[in-house]
């Protein structure tokens, strides 16, 4: 599939932001929790993760690398529970959930796992709380 098509099957579009995303992330972080069943880092990063803008409803999840589990054993536990390996990544692992071959789902993610000392992945948690925090100064990206 080419770059159009794939654009066209899932096209990137913002939308009036939703209180349901902090509940989504929830739900996705405990079944995270579960799937490995270990303490581990999870945040909700990304548009949706900033209180009161438009934002591309996908929800972008970081999580902490597991340090005990290879990378083939992680890629297959979240397959097992209809996450897609993006392969592309090389300096961390990312996955996706919520794309069929017919587009979007209601629900969909982004998981983005890597280990605590990988600061390119964990950085983004300061840029979410600085918008949230700064949010009066972000009236242009209200809806």
């Amino acid at each position: 599939m080419n770059k159009s098509a794939l654009g066209n099957l899932y096209p990137i579009q913002l939308v009036n932001y939703n209180d349901d995303w902090h509940l989504l992330f929830l739900k996705e972080k405990s079944l995270l929790k579960q799937l490995f069943n270990q303490t581990l880092r999870i945040e909700h990063v990304g548009s949706t993760a900033i209180k009161g803008i438009m934002a591309k409803p996908t929800i972008d999840i970081l999580f902490e690398k597991p340090v005990d589990l290879s990378n083939e054993k992680i890629i297959e536990t979240m397959a097992q529970n209809r996450y897609i390996h993006m392969e592309e990544q090389y300096n961390h692992l990312m996955f996706v959930k919520g794309y069929s071959p017919s587009g979007l789902e209601k629900e969909s993610f982004h998981i983005h796992m890597g280990f605590l000392n990988q600061t390119f992945v964990w950085d983004r948690i300061f840029f979410c709380n600085y918008l949230n925090h700064n949010i009066e100064n972000l009236q242009h990206l209200k809806v």
